[in-house]
């Protein structure tokens, strides 16, 4: 069975040519598409990230405030005992 050579069908160095242009064009469109939701992406999980931050940043402060008041009653609480020893020890002299 012979083949039959219809030149209709065969791609021209023009053709090809025409179809790289627009596989150019085409690709360099989807990479700015996909440049614009990478950039999308990023600044959400930045500004999310930023809310993070300052929530440890409180949770820190916070923290902080909290040891200092803990070490505060507790210098008053050994007070306290220093001074009931010493009342309940005048009041057995008595």
């Amino acid at each position: 069975m012979k083949q039959k050579n219809d030149s209709s069908k065969n791609a021209t160095k023009g053709d090809l040519e025409l179809l790289a242009s627009s596989l150019r064009k085409e690709l360099s469109q989807l990479e700015g598409r996909v440049e614009q939701h990478a950039k999308e992406y990023r600044d959400e999980i930045l500004t999310r990230l930023d809310e993070v931050m300052g929530e440890l940043k409180t949770i820190r402060e916070e923290t902080t405030i909290g040891a200092h008041q803990v070490f505060e009653l507790q210098e008053q609480v050994d007070d306290h005992e220093g001074r009931i020893t010493n009342l309940e020890e005048s009041k057995l002299l008595v």
